[in-house]
């Protein structure tokens, strides 16, 4: 069964395995992050960065000034969780991710995790078309299941 976000096997009533760690990853920025046109993946959607957003979906402002890059990681949090900003900091149409979720942000990175939780995010795609943005790898990781009672799984009918 699935519960807030929450999958558990039983047999006969009894627990036998909950997947409960997600997989996460972080976006990271070098300190001249001004390229527009630069994409990133996160799941299934793609994010464009731009001087100036409007009403286009997945779309993300790139800061200027003094903070451009910390103001362009916030931006990235905010779109990717569809929170404040939305028609001038990202685009308006731009909804929250439907896979990951932004957790933490600095002056230069993005923490994601899954929404999902166990091994199902390490699937997930984090991808880039910047020379000023990376991700540790092509997909989220470390997700895992959590076993609670070892010893059921050797158990066989």
């Amino acid at each position: 069964t699935r519960v807030s976000g929450v999958v558990t096997y039983h047999k006969n009533g009894t627990l036998l395995y909950t997947s409960t760690v997600p997989s996460s990853g972080v976006l990271f920025a070098d300190t001249s992050m001004y390229s527009a046109g630069d994409t990133i993946t996160v799941g299934t959607i793609t994010y464009t960065y731009r001087a100036s957003v409007s009403t286009t979906a997945n779309e993300i402002k790139i800061g200027t000034g003094g903070a451009a890059v910390a103001d362009t990681m916030t931006n990235t949090y905010n779109a990717i969780n569809g929170g404040p900003g939305a028609g001038t900091t990202y685009g308006s149409a731009t909804v929250a991710n439907p896979d990951v979720a932004a957790t933490a942000h600095g002056a230069t990175t993005v923490t994601l995790a899954a929404l999902v939780q166990g091994t199902a995010g390490n699937s997930l795609a984090t991808t880039e078309t910047s020379s000023h943005l990376s991700f540790g790898g092509l997909t989220l990781s470390g997700g895992a299941a959590t076993t609670t009672d070892a010893h059921l799984w050797l158990y066989r009918d």
